[in-house]
């Protein structure tokens, strides 16, 4: 069983304790569970006067040593910088600082400033009179605040129902998630229908008997939380406030403002201090993963195990196959890894990675991806280019004279070309699908053959019908295989048009809506609890952003397991990479040092020891040892447009996407381009008709499509002069220009690699802007390319002539 969290007031306990020893009675300790976090918190009979300079310390605590009395290596969760002498982890003034603005204030507002002012006067009139009053000073306050804040700063409300609906199932839920730890812990208590009822029995007595205490201590004032909520809605205003005013105001105003604010909340809430800090510990919890980050980090990278050896799977195809052709329609291969955390802390709470958590990451890995594969035996027409000496291949000969069991009503006349048909010298060639053109010298046998007439013997297999003067001869030659070569006739180079047998394979991958997936398995009180969980990104976002940027558009490498292209291997890797123009400006994410700095690297460290290591940088503008504040500018990215970040916590890596907040602005689309051209915009037009068409491997028509011949089909039907043919992918790279990635605008042509094992381009899709592409998948669809798999398997921008 995990160790828990235990706020406790340093004060008030010695206060309860020289109370005990005076009183001769017992000290009574009760255990606050959040519906949500499986966190105990300790308050005393005390804890409501809270004095004006309490200390707060975490402590760590272990259920299961007050049973066993055995020791237990003790968990750190990342916020909690420092372990003490006496076995406990100190909460510095600056962490409680940075956890108000980066974690409540920024991801609970929505509880914060509910209609609950209201509810508290109504219910708590005759209840508490102390409450009472506080209630009509915040009620002062915050008129003022709320004229300040109307001014020019306001926020979006987020979710408020469903973390106050959370707080009101949090019974069953914390019974919920007892008896599922106790399974896990303890299989062999489960081994019958008469233990489990045993089980549940006593856990519910237990349950029990703590809440009970905890009324008992809290004196059945539902007030006292309600008037936490009201203050706290005051103290977000006042922050929101502090922010407009500090950076839009004269100083006249600031100081008039922040005057009036201070002296308010101090006159009218300072009786409340102790229910306020419960009540904004109470709400961050209800909104913060509860699992420990060495498990939420093992958990993602597991399942990011598991795609990268589906990646080497498609890749791998044709080395372990005997197939003579591969098709390849794959769909994307990612997942978005909030989502994915939120579910499993909706699911089991404070989740330990082991057995059951890797069971149900392969579940859902089940359910997300389903690659099929559909091989066939059929003859196949394939066009090639041969210059004069080069080889054709093995080519199949019948023979052929000029009577009419052979020729029928052409018996005795001339060729097709209009020539007499000569023994040793022509050949006849299909009419309908010649292999060569008309006119072609080849040599067979070491004979100099003229293709000059024509017949209908392809459906056959035969690719030359040679001529005969006796049709004795010619029907005892039957069918003869001989390598032919080129010799001439139509110039230095001609299309040859051969038929063969093949075996081939096409392999399909689909990649199901994940989020769909996870809902699926939640009942409705879990579903509520995963969309706060995802609303607030589990509460992690500690750090800045280190570009000004929407960054998470733009990872082509992710933390975790990846394909290497250079091993063909799966490998972990500890950073994460952002594909991002070069010169764009790196921000510092912390307060803190910089401890490391050569020609490409740095490394900043906050006073707590936490490391944040970028490379992949030039011209930085900072020195070893400098002091640097978060948001400052310290350097810009390189030229090879792969900027990576670390995340290090005592020399443990941790995963950078869950600590780092993300800017708004879309690196390759905002302002990227100031309009479409005609041209453009008629190939936009023309594919859009195409949208729902189904996937057909080879396709190029309105019937079916695949990725190159939905583009093809596109380019060549929509009025604006183009006619390419039928082109792969790679065709289609090889007829564009070739422009930079910040330079692309509508009606551009999209090429992806590696998607599957090929040489060049394996994908293409057409460029609609905001970060939108047209393609053929499953079926014609649009698409963001803004998503770690398309970054990952980005090759270039091809703009049409």
């Amino acid at each position: 069983m995990s160790k828990k969290l235990k706020f406790v007031d340093e004060d008030k306990t010695k206060i309860l304790q020289n109370k005990d020893k005076k009183d001769g009675k017992k000290k009574i300790t009760t255990k606050k569970k959040s519906s949500v976090k499986a966190k105990e918190v300790k308050l005393t009979e005390e804890s409501i006067k809270r004095k004006k300079n309490s200390k707060l310390r975490f402590d760590i605590h272990d259920p299961k040593e007050e049973q066993t009395g055995g020791k237990k290596k003790q968990k750190k969760k990342l916020g909690t910088p420092e372990q003490g002498s006496d076995g406990q982890i100190h909460l510095k003034k600056e962490h409680i600082k940075k956890s108000l603005e980066k974690t409540f204030f920024s991801s609970t507002k929505a509880f914060l400033v509910s209609q609950n002012h209201k509810i508290v006067e109504r219910k708590n009139e005759d209840d508490n009179v102390s409450i009472k009053a506080a209630n009509d000073g915040i009620y002062g306050a915050q008129k003022t605040v709320d004229t300040a804040f109307s001014i020019g700063y306001s926020r979006k409300l987020k979710r408020s129902k469903q973390v106050q609906k959370l707080e009101k199932i949090g019974q069953k839920e914390e019974m919920d998630r007892l008896y599922v730890k106790e399974q896990m812990e303890n299989p062999n208590l489960n081994s019958n229908p008469f233990s489990k009822w045993m089980q549940k029995r006593e856990l519910k007595k237990e349950y029990a008997k703590r809440k009970a205490e905890k009324e008992a201590f809290e004196g059945g004032s539902q007030g006292a939380k309600e008037t936490a909520n009201a203050a706290t809605s005051l103290i977000e205003k006042i922050e929101n406030s502090f922010h407009y005013f500090f950076e839009n105001k004269d100083t006249l105003v600031k100081e008039m403002l922040i005057f009036f604010i201070i002296f308010t909340l101090f006159t009218t809430v300072t009786n409340s201090c102790s229910i306020l800090a419960g009540g904004v510990l109470t709400v961050v919890t209800a909104t913060s993963w509860p699992a420990d980050d060495d498990d939420i980090t093992k958990a993602e990278a597991y399942y990011t195990k598991l795609e990268a050896k589906l990646q080497k799977k498609i890749n791998d195809m044709e080395s372990s196959g005997s197939y003579d052709e591969y098709n390849y329609n794959i769909d994307e291969i990612g997942h978005d890894p909030v989502e994915l955390i939120s579910y499993l802390c909706a699911k089991y709470g404070d989740f330990h990675y082991g057995l059951v958590i890797k069971h149900e990451l392969n579940q859902i890995f089940k359910k997300q991806y389903q690659l099929k594969k559909e091989t066939f035996i059929g003859t196949k027409t394939i066009t090639s280019k041969v210059k004069k000496g080069q080889s054709l291949g093995n080519v199949v000969t019948s023979g052929y004279c000029n009577c009419v069991l052979c020729c029928g009503k052409w018996a005795g006349g001339n060729t097709a070309t209009g020539t007499k048909p000569r023994a040793d010298h022509t050949i006849a060639v299909d009419a309908k699908n010649p292999t060569v053109p008309l006119g072609t010298e080849i040599i067979m046998n070491g004979t100099l053959y003229k293709a000059e007439d024509t017949g209908a013997f392809a459906k056959y297999g035969v690719d030359f019908d040679i001529y005969f003067d006796s049709h004795t001869t010619a029907q005892n030659w039957g069918h003869k295989t001989f390598t032919a070569y080129y010799a001439g006739g139509k110039g230095e180079e001609i299309e040859v048009k051969t038929s063969k047998n093949v075996k081939e394979c096409n392999v399909t991958l689909i990649s199901k809506n994940l989020k769909n997936i996870l809902k699926n398995r939640l009942n409705d009180e879990q579903k509520q609890m995963y969309q706060v969980y995802v609303e607030s990104k589990g509460n992690r976002q500690f750090y800045g952003t280190p570009i000004d940027a929407n960054w998470h558009e733009n990872i082509s490498g992710i933390y975790g397991y990846r394909l290497d292209e250079a091993t063909g291997k799966v490998k972990k890797y500890e950073h994460m990479d952002l594909c991002v123009p070069e010169g764009t400006e790196l921000l510092a994410v912390m307060n803190g040092t910089v401890t490391m700095k050569n020609s490409n690297s740095l490394i900043l460290e906050d006073s707590d020891g936490y490391r944040i290591k970028f490379e992949g940088i030039k011209n930085i503008s900072v020195s070893y040892q400098d002091t640097v504040k978060e948001g400052q500018k310290i350097a810009k990215v390189d030229r090879y447009e792969r900027l990576q970040i670390e995340f290090i916590v005592k020399g443990v890596h941790y995963n950078p996407y869950f600590y780092m907040t993300t800017g708004t602005k879309h690196l390759y689309t905002d302002g990227a381009y100031e309009g479409t051209s005609t041209k453009a915009a008629k190939l936009i037009q023309e594919a859009k008709k195409y949208l729902g068409t189904p996937y057909v491997w080879g396709g190029y028509s309105p019937s079916g499509f695949d990725c190159s011949g939905f583009v093809s089909y596109a380019i060549n039907h929509c009025g604006a002069g183009w006619n390419f043919g039928r082109l792969t992918a790679n065709g289609l790279k090889e007829k564009c220009r070739i422009i930079p990635k910040s330079q692309m605008r509508p009606g551009d042509l999209i090429f992806f690699k590696g998607t599957y094992n090929t040489k060049g381009a394996s994908h293409v899709g057409i460029y609609l802007g905001d970060g939108k592409m047209i393609h053929s998948g499953h079926p014609c669809q649009i698409s963001t390319i803004n998503t770690s798999y398309w970054q990952q398997h980005w090759y270039c921008v091809g703009r049409l002539p």
